[in-house]
């Protein structure tokens, strides 16, 4: 059997038994809008779904598609990376460098000469009546790291197969060793065998220069081109400011509530006042009636400038476990550093967590949540993702989605979780003992009345 219709055939098996899910079972709904045709859509999950989920593992959320039917999905912890980009290449100008044959290209220096930064070699030896030993390739124009070089020749007069070596620098002083391989052309009759390029992994230089282990110029360079890195965009964070309140009675003692259970990952007190240092530790709990918990310590400094102009010096975020408590509680030492008026906030960080799902059935496709009642519906991400990962690897094809504007569709009382049901048992029971008691009663009274 097909292995994509056998998980296809699993997923729509744990999508019937999450049944249909009626619109006023959950608070709030929120259409759900498609960037693309494929079948798997990623939405990041905004603040307000985090807000207004309050189960744990946030099983409160369902995608519906136009007849109310639940389809497959599941919860990750970030964005569904895409396939990678090709390389792009571009096309450098170089220069031939000439000089000792015997002494090499490291006997040259280079520099940079007026307002344009035109190159030229200071010494060395250089003079264009000497031997080629190597080129230099200009990488100025180019700002993103470089993966490769594929370089062009003249046809050559003579069959060749030497060592070259590559190397970068930003200052054409400070040379470091970049590559060491092979560039070959070579003929046997009708067959040509050329190797036109040196990899460097992922390097960004200014100037790179490439020499060989020749005592004569195995090649004439026509053309000398990068292969960019393609840049890796980095997941974008979601950013929470919070007021903190002070505590009354304890001075240098902040509580904060966070609007949801959100992924904190990391933190941050911004101290109010300039040339300030004090130390920050951050406690959390999932419920007023829940111990305080430690979090982390933050060393705190908000330092003017030495020279007028420059930035501020301040210090970082602290970087934790991701922690969804709601409750804050921040101490500041010594406990003067900031006065319980001066306005202090509370800076949070997190990874959005990104919703994929199988746009199976008929379009408008919604998503609901916000239901303390419900139980989990989501599939393995595992098993979602395999439908739709290419058959011969590589990332998952799936399309981009955004989510339109909420509106409230069962209530906002559906946040609240149910009273706990009456303990009919419990009083049955009891019922049951009393009568007991009192029927052992009545036979003893009765027994003491036939002895008299």
């Amino acid at each position: 059997m097909n292995p994509v219709r056998m998980i296809a055939g699993v997923l729509a098996f744990a999508a019937t038994l999450a049944s249909a899910a009626p619109r006023d079972e959950f608070a709030y709904a929120a259409p759900l809008e498609l960037a693309g045709a494929g079948p798997a859509h990623q939405l990041s999950l905004p603040l307000h779904v985090y807000r207004n989920t309050v189960t744990p593992g946030r099983a409160d959320l369902r995608v519906v598609n136009a007849d109310g039917e639940v389809v497959p999905y599941a919860l990750l912890g970030g964005a569904v990376p895409g396939p990678p980009a090709e390389p792009r290449r571009r096309t450098l100008p170089f220069y031939p460098l000439h000089g000792d044959a015997a002494q090499g290209v490291a006997a040259l220096r280079f520099s940079l000469r007026g307002a344009d930064g035109t190159l030229e070699v200071a010494s060395g030896g250089a003079s264009p009546t000497r031997p080629l030993i190597g080129y230099l390739v200009d990488a100025r124009q180019i700002d993103t790291p470089v993966g490769a070089w594929s370089f062009q020749w003249e046809d050559p007069v003579a069959d060749f197969d030497v060592t070259v070596r590559l190397h970068s620098s930003d200052d054409l002083l400070d040379w470091q060793p970049a590559a060491v391989g092979v560039l070959a052309d070579l003929r046997q009759g009708e067959r040509r065998f050329v190797r036109r390029e040196l990899e460097v992994g992922a390097r960004r230089a200014r100037f790179w220069r490439l020499s060989w282990d020749a005592p004569t110029a195995p090649l004439v360079l026509r053309e000398a081109r990068a292969a960019l890195q393609a840049a890796t965009a980095s997941p974008s964070r979601a950013v929470l400011s919070l007021s903190v309140a002070a505590v009354t009675g304890h001075a240098g003692e902040f509580t904060a509530e966070l609007p949801g259970r959100l992924p904190i990952d990391h933190l941050n007190v911004p101290l109010p006042a300039v040339n300030t240092v004090a130390v920050a530790t951050f406690e959390s709990r999932p419920a007023a009636d829940a111990a305080w918990q430690p979090v982390a310590r933050l060393d705190l400094y908000r330092v003017a400038p030495a020279k007028s102009g420059a930035a501020e010096i301040r210090n970082g975020d602290a970087h934790i476990a991701v922690n969804t408590d709601p409750l804050w509680r921040i101490r500041i030492e010594p406990a003067d550093a900031v006065p319980a008026a001066a306005g202090l906030m509370l800076e949070l960080s997190w990874q959005p967590q990104a919703l994929v799902f199988l746009a199976r059935g008929r379009a408008p496709f919604t998503l609901l949540y916000g239901n303390a009642q419900a139980q989990p519906a989501a599939v393995p991400a595992e098993t979602l993702l395999a439908g739709v990962r290419p058959p011969g690897g590589g990332a998952p094809a799936v399309s981009a989605a955004s989510l339109g504007t909420p509106v409230v569709a069962g209530g906002l009382e559906r946040l609240e979780p149910l009273p706990p049901p009456l303990p009919w048992k419990r009083w049955i029971l009891w019922g049951v003992l009393i009568v007991g008691a009192l029927l052992l009663l009545a036979m003893a009274w009765r027994l003491a009345r036939t002895g008299e």
